[in-house]
């Protein structure tokens, strides 16, 4: 949920509007305003959080949210409205000042279309033809997708190997099932060992956060 309310950073959405419609400037609104937010007064957020922290359970998580969603365009003229009724100006003046301008992508993206898009949970797997990985590919509910990523696609000793599979196609999730289990072998081929179970892993975790990938 977004908060809205007292002591809001200026830079926000409801701040921006009111300090604009006030002073007559043009209000910036990305795309169309069919950006969709649930939004919370901060006081009910707080007052949320201390409820939580007096009456909730160790290890139980709460899901704080105003059950308000609204496009942004309502949010904008609702304000205007507002504005105006207040400064007893003519109704519709501060919704004139309303310029739409170029969105960021995927900002904020109305429910519907992002439910839509991320319907199917796509997972990236490392390893497929091992013995989790074998079970993984089984077991996958529907929903979701795997990205099977084998030895003769990627060979994981290979430095950059791992970094360079985990830039390609769109994936929600890595799971890496791949790694050198010849433990009598692995002391004589530390460094084979070392780069498939320490280095492609890190080169996979460094991948995901560059793609915000949690």
């Amino acid at each position: 949920s977004n908060n809205y309310g007292p002591c809001q950073f200026p830079e926000k959405l409801v701040p921006v509007v009111i300090l604009a419609a006030r002073d007559g400037r043009p209000i910036p609104v990305y795309g169309k305003g069919a950006n969709v937010r649930d939004w919370l007064y901060v006081e009910d957020h707080a007052d949320a959080l201390l409820l939580i922290a007096e009456r909730g359970r160790v290890g139980e998580t709460y899901n704080v949210g105003g059950r308000a969603e609204r496009a942004n365009i309502d949010i904008v003229r609702t304000i205007c409205a507002l504005v105006d009724e207040r400064r007893q100006s003519p109704r519709g003046q501060s919704e004139g000042l309303i310029e739409f301008v170029a969105d960021r992508p995927g900002h904020d993206l109305p429910r519907a279309r992002r439910e839509e898009e991320r319907l199917t949970m796509r997972i990236l797997l490392f390893g497929p033809s091992g013995q989790i990985g074998t079970e993984i590919l089984r077991r996958a509910p529907g929903g979701v997708e795997i990205l099977a990523v084998g030895r003769d696609a990627c060979d994981l000793a290979e430095p950059g190997a791992a970094r360079a599979a985990s830039e390609g196609d769109r994936f929600d999730a890595v799971i890496n099932a791949a790694a050198y289990t010849a433990v009598d072998k692995a002391e004589s081929e530390p460094a084979l060992a070392r780069a498939v179970n320490a280095f492609a892993p890190e080169e996979m975790a460094a991948a995901c956060a560059r793609r915000g990938v949690p």
